[in-house]
């Protein structure tokens, strides 16, 4: 496996002072992977050199995931205070059209230049601008190269701002996969959700 030293990684400090990873991974995937491919390929990131992970427990694998963790402890791989592990609380607990983004012409080309997925591009993308990524793969070939590419052949100051050019304003957002049982659309997962542009 390759490994990335966590060290390379850009950081961010948060408004708190808290220092977290520049980028992380997500562990969504319950719509397409079983929890326990998912918590596999969290064990292959932490050995990979990702120190912070997204987690929910809507996503119905947080005690696989869990487990992983106190794995990595006990193999000592990493200590706890290594980790940054964030979570979230959704709607119910307290009171379609996808853009194709890879298709953008201006992605495509400098991915070509650069010789890797448009998806890589935005990864670098976002962490050059000062982002926090939270790509997912339970491959170990995706997340390990997510992890690496943002530690080497950096976006030139041009691309990024053709990038920059290219945004369209849009947010991603498949929300259906998200909603409970009593949601009507993906407009129930925010409240007063004006503010966001989502598709």
């Amino acid at each position: 496996m390759q490994q990335v030293n966590p060290v390379l990684v850009p950081e961010r400090k948060l408004s708190d002072g808290m220092v977290i990873p520049g980028i992380g991974m997500g562990t969504f995937g319950n719509d397409r992977y079983s929890s326990g491919e998912v918590s596999d390929a969290v064990y292959g990131a932490i050995k990979a050199g990702y120190r912070l992970f997204d987690c929910a427990a809507a996503y119905g694998n947080e005690k696989e995931i869990g487990q992983v963790f106190q794995k990595a402890f006990a193999d000592g791989i990493v200590q706890r205070e290594d980790l940054t592990i964030m979570t979230k609380v959704w709607n119910d607990r307290h009171g379609e059209g996808d853009v194709v983004t890879f298709e953008l012409p201006a992605l495509k080309e400098i991915a070509a230049a650069h010789h890797c997925h448009p998806a890589t591009i935005c990864v670098k993308w976002a962490v050059q601008r000062g982002q926090i990524p939270i790509p997912f793969s339970i491959y170990e070939k995706e997340y390990v190269e997510n992890l690496k590419c943002v530690t080497e052949d950096f976006l030139t100051d041009e691309e990024m701002e053709r990038l920059r050019k290219a945004d369209q304003n849009a947010r991603l957002i498949k929300g259906k996969v998200f909603l409970w049982e009593e949601a009507e659309d993906w407009r129930d997962i925010w409240d007063g959700e004006d503010a966001w542009n989502i598709l």
